[in-house]
């Protein structure tokens, strides 16, 4: 059993995350669920739908010169594989971030420690770190609106009862149906 990646940058690059201490457990869940691993132009940095069980990598790190940086998106989103969850939360997009800070460190790839590092000492079952978290996170999105309105209406903990987990995917499908209101706005703007 095995996930299904086609391009060969991909298929390196989880075999080096599969190699590290920290995030083996990860790949081994991706290819025991046979997870699909593919580039989408759609997305910046990563995106895993486990419920199509998909993690699609911006085509960007398509690239040898970016493959530490891939190395640690991967360790990202196969956390998120790993958690099986159909609606994100920032509880889990701490945990994600505090893995990928991790493999960074293990990987020494010392441009990404300001950007994940501070995740570390965070707790996610403290409400406020989760404040501070999606801060974090919101940074991290830079200038995208669209990605930062999709982060910004996810709940704080991961949502566990059926009626929470509902409302907790209509508003991130809203939010996702206003991003992409909010991209193609931007797409027509910058053509203009």
């Amino acid at each position: 059993m095995a996930a299904k990646i086609t391009s060969p940058i991909l298929q390196d690059a989880t075999a080096r995350v599969g190699q590290l201490a920290i995030s083996a457990d990860l790949v081994a869940e991706v290819h025991r669920r046979k997870t699909r691993v593919a580039f989408s132009s759609l997305v910046s940095g990563g995106f895993t739908l486990n419920i199509i069980n998909t993690v699609f990598v911006d085509p960007h790190l398509d690239n040898p010169a970016s493959f530490d940086w891939l190395v640690c998106i991967l360790a990202h989103e196969f956390c998120h594989v790993q958690q099986k969850y159909w609606v994100d939360s920032v509880e889990q997009e701490l945990k994600c971030y505090q893995v990928q800070a991790r493999v960074c460190q293990e990987i020494k790839l010392d441009a990404a420690k300001p950007l994940y590092d501070r995740f570390l000492p965070l707790d996610p079952k403290n409400a406020n770190d989760l404040d501070t978290a999606l801060q974090y996170i919101i940074e991290l999105a830079g200038g995208s609106v669209p990605t930062q309105t999709i982060y910004k209406s996810l709940p704080k903990s991961q949502p566990t009862r059926l009626i929470q987990r509902i409302v907790a995917a209509i508003k991130e499908l809203s939010a996702a149906a206003l991003a992409g209101i909010q991209s193609v706005r931007l797409t027509r703007a910058r053509q203009m």
